[in-house]
């Protein structure tokens, strides 16, 4: 007899895993709970990486800021996309 499959769940949050205070009380909080209960979580943050916080919140250039971050949004467009392939969705 197969496993049943994980039911998954997208997160689509702003910021790296533990960077927002209310990304952590809404969401991140429970992921390690919802894993060890067989769901599958997938976590798909806007600003996903240092360089692109740091590019957003410490660059003296709002184009530049926006420059470095592009790529984000759009990997982030499309992991949207792809929801249909999850049986939950959040938004934060």
């Amino acid at each position: 007899m197969a496993a049943p499959e994980k039911i998954k769940i997208l997160f689509i949050v702003q910021h790296r895993f533990n960077r927002s205070p209310g990304q952590r009380y809404r969401c991140e909080q429970y992921i390690p709970y919802l894993e060890s209960h067989g769901f599958e979580c997938v976590y798909s943050p806007l600003i996903a990486t240092k360089a692109e916080d740091d590019a957003l919140y410490n660059s003296h250039s709002l184009l530049q800021a926006l420059a470095r971050c592009y790529p984000g949004p759009t990997l982030r467009h499309y992991i949207y996309l792809q929801r249909g392939f999850y049986d939950g969705l959040s938004l934060f």
